[in-house]
């Protein structure tokens, strides 16, 4: 699927295509071992120059990918957000992911980019629906999916990993569905935010967003 190369500019930040330049903004990002508890480990030099070479060749194969995320005050690479076809439960799923670095928690950075990334992926690509992961630790991500209209599904298994999948309650011309209604005008879609309690002894959270 080809789409519009990528530039997105919001209030605070600008959204472009990560480059090797980005090596040591990057580097710190991933290599702090704080901002990747939720993470097997930290990652080394290595790790985070395939990273970059990887969110590349997503440019080329699908027009989009993890893009650096820049604050445009300081022209600061402060984290990355995007879209990457992911593996999950056995499907080829476009995936919304994104890191800021420690010292730019609890600012409404991710969120930020992640509705921009949003509203970039639902104008520009054919997709419909989009999915975010997070591990169940990891209650910021987990609230910064929530805030871009992410709920909470049903739970499965991936390599003995326990996940939860969440699915929202969309509101459609005053009805209400739980599954996404292929061939509605995405402008008739509203997401309904309702909390529900997290089973318990799970170590995965899946969130999806219908729109």
């Amino acid at each position: 699927m080809k789409v519009k190369k990528m530039q997105i500019e919001t209030k605070r930040l600008l959204l472009r295509e990560m480059n090797q330049q980005d090596f040591s903004a990057l580097f710190n990002i991933f290599s702090h071992p704080e901002t990747m508890k939720h993470y097997p480990a930290p990652f080394d030099k290595k790790r985070v120059k395939d990273w970059i070479e990887w969110n590349i060749q997503n440019y080329r194969n699908y027009g989009f990918g993890l893009w650096s995320v820049v604050l445009k005050e300081t022209g600061q690479v402060i984290g990355d957000c995007g879209i990457t076809i992911q593996n999950i439960n056995g499907d080829l799923l476009p995936e919304i992911g994104y890191h800021v670095h420690k010292n730019y928690w609890k600012r409404g950075y991710g969120s930020e980019a992640a509705k921009a990334v949003r509203d970039y992926a639902f104008q520009n690509t054919d997709y419909e629906i989009l999915y975010s992961y997070v591990k169940y630790t990891n209650l910021a991500s987990a609230s910064t999916a929530q805030k871009i209209g992410m709920k909470r599904s049903m739970n499965f298994l991936i390599r003995k990993i326990k996940f939860l999948m969440f699915m929202p309650l969309l509101e459609v011309n005053g009805s209400t569905t739980k599954n996404c209604l292929l061939g509605q005008p995405k402008s008739t879609l509203i997401p309904l935010i309702r909390k529900s309690p997290q089973p318990a002894n799970q170590n995965w959270i899946r969130v999806h967003y219908f729109l």
